[in-house]
Order: C-alpha cells, then sequence, then structure tokens
C-alpha cells in the first residue's frame, strides 16, 4: 500500500538513505482506462499527501527538515491521445506520433526546487509543439545521479544535465 511505502521511505531516510524510488506499477490504459485511471490517481494522491505531511516535520539531521533536503520527481507520460475523443475503441487511450503523446512531462518539488521554473515549455495549444531546449529522461536521471554525488557520465554518457533544474 502507498502507507507502507511512505512509512518505509521515512524510515530509509532516518538512517541516511539519500534516494528512495516508489513504482505504482503499470498505469498503461489503452483499454479500461475510465475505469481504472481514477484508483491509480487516487493512490498517487495518498502518496503525495503522506509525503507533503510529513517531511516537513522530520528534522534532518544537516539542519531543517526532510523537505529541504528533499526532491520528489513524478516520471511519467502524463499524456496520451484518443486522436480527438475521449477514450479510443478499447476505452482507452494510445500512444501516437503527435507531439502530446511523445514527450514526458516530469513534475519535480520539494525543498531544493524552491521558486518553480519551467523547463521545455510548449505555447501552441493546437498541437502542443516544444518550444527551447528538450531533454530526455535519461538527462534527468543524469541530473539527479549528480544530486547525489555520483558521476552521471557513467550511467548516460550522451545525455547532457538539465542545468535549469537547479538553478
Amino acid at each position: 500500500s502507498e502507507s507502507t511505502k511512505v512509512r518505509l521511505a521515512l524510515r530509509l531516510f532516518g538512517f541516511g538513505c539519500p534516494a528512495v524510488y516508489f513504482d505504482q506499477g503499470g498505469d498503461d490504459y489503452h483499454s479500461g482506462e475510465e475505469n481504472a485511471l481514477p484508483n491509480a490517481m487516487e493512490r498517487l494522491n495518498r502518496l503525495l499527501s503522506g509525503l507533503l505531511a510529513v517531511l516537513p516535520r522530520m528534522q534532518h539531521p544537516d539542519g531543517g527538515t526532510y523537505w529541504d533536503h528533499t526532491i520528489v520527481v513524478l516520471g511519467s507520460e502524463f499524456s496520451r491521445t484518443a486522436r480527438g475523443q475521449r477514450f479510443n475503441s478499447a476505452n482507452g487511450s494510445d500512444h501516437t506520433g503527435d507531439y502530446s503523446t511523445r514527450f514526458m512531462s516530469m513534475p519535480f518539488f520539494g525543498g531544493p526546487i524552491a521558486g518553480g521554473r519551467v523547463v521545455g515549455a510548449t505555447t501552441r495549444a493546437s498541437d502542443l509543439a516544444p518550444e527551447g531546449t528538450r531533454y530526455s529522461y535519461r538527462s534527468v536521471l543524469n541530473t539527479l545521479m549528480d544530486g547525489l554525488g555520483c558521476d552521471p557520465s557513467v550511467f548516460f554518457p550522451a545525455s547532457p544535465g538539465v542545468p535549469e533544474l537547479f538553478s
């Protein structure tokens, strides 16, 4: 359950673990999306609510709270299409060739991400064409590895980090 995951993560932080990874499993709804997605979003909401409720109350050994030292990252597609319809013929949505289904949206939040910023915006609602520099999922992972003190070039040497993320 999400509450068990949060409790375990908080215990791991208390023992000095620098990073925790949660995986909700496969929420790839090519069919049955209308019935399955609300439950998946409720599970995510509970997970995030637990973190937001507890991390600001836990004192960090380096000063401040764990919220001040924690980055929460959501990795998903967060967008798919049924080509203008609410759902496809199987009551789901699909990956297609348009911009909204080829790029990922990855919200980051937490103490080190103060002030908010957008990296890789889209401004045309008609086709969601990306503007500015685009980074791969590998670039994001390299940036997170660098933040943990690992040499990111070991993981994905061809993928640059995302300098705007923590500036």
